[in-house]
């Protein structure tokens, strides 16, 4: 569970049983002072959850609704613009939205964060 071996990217995805599975004592600790992770790099978690344009650190109908403001009404940006990008691709436009709706009510690829 590393972010991307063949391109020499040993960060730690979300999930890998190497989180917080290193030595125990607080000397050890990451910098965010949590448990020690196993391996060379420490597990950093994203500023932002992707597709959770409205912030609340939930994935639901109102940052469907908040792309759409966004977009079509004058409303605010998410904050950051990444966090509305729902399918990837460095934009927000109505795919963001439609890729939100297929995850959430049909089964729908989970969102992707834009590359970096």
């Amino acid at each position: 569970m590393l972010a991307g071996p063949a391109e020499h990217d040993f960060s730690l995805l979300a999930g890998s049983p190497c989180i917080d599975a290193g030595h125990p004592g607080a000397s050890y600790n990451d910098p965010d002072g949590s448990r020690s992770d196993i391996g060379a790099l420490p597990f950093m978690p994203p500023e932002y959850i992707c597709g959770d344009a409205d912030g609340s650190a939930v994935l639901n109908i109102l940052d469907v609704t908040y792309l759409i403001n966004f977009l079509y009404k004058s409303g605010p940006e998410p904050e950051p613009m990444a966090a509305g990008d729902a399918d990837g691709d460095g934009g927000l436009n109505i795919l963001d939205v439609t890729h939100l709706i297929r995850y959430l009510y049909k089964d729908g690829e989970t969102p992707l964060c834009p590359e970096k």
